[in-house]
């Protein structure tokens, strides 16, 4: 559509276990909608974003985007930052052949499972696993882990194990993998790692809601082992559990809004974001604002009534405030950088920004 109202529907877990996560990813799509209109759109096209609450609820989540299909008759669904959580939307959005975009949701393998309907804004896990295992063993000389993840979230599951496989790849050892279930097996977590061989340090794959805690009782026993951990680290939650523990902690991640980002861009999203929210904006507020800017691109390209995805298509080299966003070849899951922050109990700096050197296979 070379101009008009292009209508999204949009849904993030406003309320429940995602909400740490959706909801600053869903401030950042609404600043996306914002400044489209402010700049009259993106090639005369102009967004409707209309907001749902999945309430961290995968049937709740289906509803909703039957609703917002059927309803309200979008032309595209975003949202969401967990696999077991988008793909009820997904399978709703697939069924009417309408395309699903999520911002966060990162398992490489669920473009499989709605081929041609599914697509990523973000990074990989596979990514990000590879990133965090070649850092600790080229760059901190880490040659043995401990991984331990939570076994009833896919997300945290297939993190675990590609990173595993990358680490081993470069020569690490893997001294244990513990699967844990954290409403039960949070609280021996400690007499189960005492009776371990000690690790050069903790790969730790949790979701937001239970990685403050995991990361606490880890340090609150062995504060000297470092703990990496994925991007559903990349809350304030998991910040006060570090500066509690004192302890270090390595997470990958979808951006870095420090002062030294100049891209204007970042600056406008930044400046916007403050002035409606009141607060800096997080990594997934960022992903959230790329994903409306990336339909709005995408419905720019291409003429009234095509169907959306083949502008989705085209985009390359996109310059968002989360890197660089490309779908080449095919690929529903873009090439970008990962982000690897570092958290000592005092300061949180940006110590790694690359693509990783080699991907395991999804």
């Amino acid at each position: 559509m070379s101009s008009g109202i292009l209508k999204i529907g949009a849904i993030y877990n406003l309320n429940g276990s995602q909400a740490t996560l959706d909801v600053p990813s869903s401030q950042g799509a609404l600043i996306a909608e914002r400044i489209i209109t402010k700049k009259g759109g993106i090639n005369g096209v102009l967004v409707d974003v209309i907001m749902r609450d999945g309430a961290s609820d995968p049937e709740t989540i289906g509803k909703e985007a039957e609703d917002l299909i059927v309803n309200e008759s979008v032309s595209v669904l975003i949202g969401l930052s967990d696999t077991d959580m988008v793909l009820p939307a997904a399978k709703v959005a697939a069924s009417h052949h309408v395309p699903i975009i999520t911002s966060g949701a990162s398992s490489p393998r669920l473009p499989k499972e709605m081929p041609g309907y599914l697509y990523l804004t973000c990074f990989s896990d596979n990514a990000q696993g590879s990133l965090a295992a070649e850092y600790a063993y080229k760059n901190l000389s880490y040659h043995s882990v401990s991984v331990i993840y939570d076994a009833d979230m896919q997300y945290t599951t297939l993190l675990a194990q590609y990173f595993s496989e990358r680490f081993k790849e470069l020569g690490g050892e893997v001294i244990a993998t513990i699967s844990l279930n954290t409403k039960t097996d949070l609280s021996s977590l400690l007499t189960t790692l005492s009776s371990r061989d000690q690790p050069d340090f903790y790969y730790l794959a949790f979701g937001p809601e239970d990685a403050p805690a995991v990361v606490r009782q880890v340090h609150s026993g062995t504060t000297a082992t470092p703990i990496f951990g994925g991007d559903s680290y990349d809350t304030k939650n998991l910040t006060d559990a570090v500066l509690d523990t004192n302890g270090d902690v390595y997470y990958t991640t979808h951006a870095w809004f420090g002062e030294h980002n100049l891209s204007l861009e970042v600056q406008d999203f930044i400046t916007e974001y403050r002035i409606e929210y009141g607060t800096d904006p997080t990594p997934f507020a960022g992903l959230g604002y790329d994903t409306v800017m990336i339909v709005a691109n995408a419905a720019g390209y291409i003429q009234s009534g095509a169907d959306i995805r083949e502008g989705i298509d085209q985009v390359h080299e996109y310059q968002g405030v989360t890197g660089t966003i490309s779908y080449e070849n095919g690929s529903t899951v873009p090439k970008k950088s990962v982000h690897l922050m570092f958290a000592d109990g005092q300061n949180l700096t940006q110590v790694e920004n690359r693509v990783p050197e080699r991907v395991p296979n999804p």
